[in-house]
């Protein structure tokens, strides 16, 4: 059984070798309705990749706004950044008062990003938490 697990390391290792995972996270403060770009990952060239972000908001009247989104796409040479299929927003959960409070991904020039809707006359704090899985063949 060792030497199937150890193999099977072996092969995932030598087809993910111009591949991987990276990770980040970041905070920003909203206080009206204007979307703004919470985080901003440059995607290499010639990259195909799938990306998950986790966004959490906290107003200063303690109301709460939850998403997870993903998508997928890839950068074609040195060209802009171009998503596949669209974003899957998986689940957000948010309480009365967050109604008109977003997060979603998508994409500028050379770069994925997560980018938050606010409120009007409202403090919100984001917490973004950025996952980004990519193959550079």
């Amino acid at each position: 059984m060792k030497k199937i697990f150890a193999l099977l390391a072996l092969f995932a290792a030598a087809v993910f070798a111009s591949g991987g995972s990276d990770g980040a996270s970041a905070e920003v403060t909203t206080t009206n309705g204007t979307t703004v770009t919470a985080f901003a990952y440059p995607v290499p060239a010639s990259t195909a990749f799938q990306t998950r972000a986790t966004v959490i908001a906290l107003s200063d009247g303690d109301v709460l706004g939850s998403w997870r989104v993903f998508a997928a796409g890839k950068r074609t040479g040195s060209g802009n950044v171009a998503l596949v299929g669209g974003i899957l927003d998986d689940a957000s959960w948010k309480d009365v008062g967050a109604t008109l409070w977003g997060a979603t991904l998508g994409t500028n020039a050379d770069s994925i990003r997560v980018r938050v809707t606010g409120a009007a006359a409202t403090s919100i704090v984001w917490r973004v938490k950025f996952e980004f899985d990519y193959y550079t063949p």
